[in-house]
């Protein structure tokens, strides 16, 4: 098939793949095969039609390689691998070699395509051939944004001009403090100075790039706040506050310790980001507010929004004359006005609204970090015009719940929800124009599997649903409907642990629906 020798590397993105597996293994162990009157050992199988099997329909070789590296070469104290349960994640072989990116490349050119599989993210620079890799996804795609995301321990002068002449190149740099000490002590990460030295000299090649901050108790908030002026000044072009979550099995979970801290983060960086030139947005983004109304989170520093004097806090009302109704909303607009590169918005800022006019920045214009010259634009999902809209509930979601219930004539309904989300689900469902002897039942599991601070839906896994159906029919009686987000699932409806979630429809018989939805994003 491709140098991959593990069909389980592949079970997640494509389980039939592990079910072709186990046919002919139960066929083979029946007979015996020859070949010249002499008997042939079965060890593979090739597929005959490989565009019936690809699993990622982009153009992009890098979509296609996924994970470059699974390994990491520090050992970061919030790390939540330090507190995952054995196997979770495959983690062979460690890395892409490059007779497997030349072999995609090759079938990817050819309009064929191979299947994905599915290993933990790590260190990409820990692959020995990075550079050689990404000088392959230029050449397969010379326009294509290559996104790195590294811990920076391998992020040198040097290398950052090695990726000079491979752009269009947008770095995710988890700096986690600009003190070399601090990061030395909280991610066991070596040269730290010298992270800290390549990150000042992105701006002057022209490298885009956002830095991530994981807030560790032990780091303190006067570190947080000196990292984020290090970022600004360095014109980063967005920062993420990755609010940390460690499981019952991470060696450093002590019950409180992280609730205590977050409150106390988040109430620092919201006071620092008014003050910063670069946006910084908290993530998960439910920790600053569950609120639909479609506030400016943060203006990228030289973009069409910058240029017109939207700033943080600014209200989005209307997009090319058309009423928003949230910021979900306004993003969807936002998004299919991109594709003209011009849009209107009228912007509330207290009482006083004005009208606006956004035209995006011609790719001969140094608008870094927004756009340096010569690249394409960078737009990402909730990043449009410089714009930063972070994710949020959709109000489709609520649609999509309320034709579930009205299609199988529910009248107990079951509605999980991630304890972020909760009430503004219940004011939302509240609200439709459901029969009166509805009562629509809201449900936030508990994360048994992880345990600890770990609350995010995206981490469920079945068996905490379970577990929640029946504490809720103990007490309430059975449902009639229950109802999902996909984010936690693959695209084959399989968890963490590859269990389908039809599973529930069997050990329940009670009719299952899925309301498709994003995973966290930023």
């Amino acid at each position: 098939m491709t140098e991959y020798h593990s069909v389980q590397a592949f079970g997640r993105e494509e389980p039939r793949v592990e079910l072709i597996e186990a046919t002919l293994s139960s066929v083979l162990a029946l007979v015996e095969l020859e070949y010249q009157g002499q008997s042939v050992q079965v060890d593979g199988f090739r597929f005959r039609d490989l565009e019936q099997w690809r699993s990622v329909s982009e153009s992009s070789l890098q979509q296609n390689l996924g994970s470059l590296s699974t390994v990491c070469n520090c050992h970061c104290r919030f790390c939540y691998e330090d507190g995952n349960p054995p196997g979770l994640f495959e983690k062979e072989p460690r890395f892409v070699g490059l007779r497997e990116a030349r072999t995609r490349e090759r079938y990817l050119r050819d309009g064929r395509g191979l299947p994905r599989e599915s290993k933990g993210f790590f260190e990409p620079l820990a692959n020995p051939d990075f550079i050689e890799l990404l000088e392959i996804m230029r050449a397969q795609d010379p326009g294509h944004v290559i996104d790195v995301t590294t811990n920076g321990v391998q992020l040198t002068p040097e290398l950052v001009e090695r990726l000079v002449p491979l752009a269009p190149v947008y770095l995710n740099v988890s700096l986690i403090s600009s003190d070399a000490g601090t990061r030395s002590r909280v991610m066991g990460a070596p040269h730290a100075d010298r992270t800290v030295r390549a990150i000042e000299q992105l701006r002057g090649r022209g490298i885009p790039f956002m830095g991530t901050i994981v807030p560790w108790p032990e780091q303190g908030l006067e570190d947080i706040e000196r990292t984020l002026e290090f970022l600004d000044e360095c014109e980063a072009r967005l920062v993420r506050i990755s609010m940390p979550g460690l499981s019952k099995y991470h060696p450093r979970y002590r019950p409180g310790m992280v609730e205590e801290w977050l409150p106390l983060v988040k109430e620092r960086v919201l006071s620092v980001r008014e003050r910063l030139h670069t946006p910084v947005v908290i993530s998960p983004y439910a920790h600053v507010t569950a609120s639909l109304a479609a506030e400016v989170e943060g203006v990228v520093r030289r973009s069409p929004a910058a240029a017109a004097g939207i700033r943080l806090g600014d209200r989005i009302t209307k997009v090319d004359g058309k009423d928003v109704v949230s910021r979900a909303h306004a993003a969807g607009l936002l998004d299919r006005a991109a594709r003209a590169g011009v849009v209107e918005l009228e912007v509330h800022r207290g009482d006083e609204a004005q009208r606006v006019t956004l035209t995006e920045v011609p790719e001969n214009v140094d608008a870094y970090p927004y756009q340096p010259r010569g690249y394409v634009r960078l737009d990402f999902p909730g990043m449009r015009f410089g714009l930063v809209l972070p994710g949020s509930f959709h109000l489709q979601y609520a649609k999509q719940i309320f034709a579930a219930i009205q299609e199988r004539g529910a009248r107990r309904p079951l509605v999980f929800s991630s304890p972020y989300f909760r009430e503004l689900v219940e004011s939302v469902l509240a609200a439709l124009p459901l029969p009166e002897a509805t009562k629509v039942e809201v449900v936030v599991p508990e994360n048994r599997y992880f345990g600890g601070d770990v609350d995010i839906a995206d981490l469920w896994v079945l068996e905490d649903v379970a577990a929640a159906i029946r504490a809720h029919a103990a007490m309430h009686g059975a449902p009639d409907l229950i109802v999902l987000p996909s984010s936690f699932l693959s695209r084959w409806g399989r968890d963490l642990l590859g269990v389908p979630y039809t599973e529930l429809e069997r050990a329940f018989g009670i009719d299952v629906t899925l309301v498709w939805c994003e995973r966290i994003m930023l």
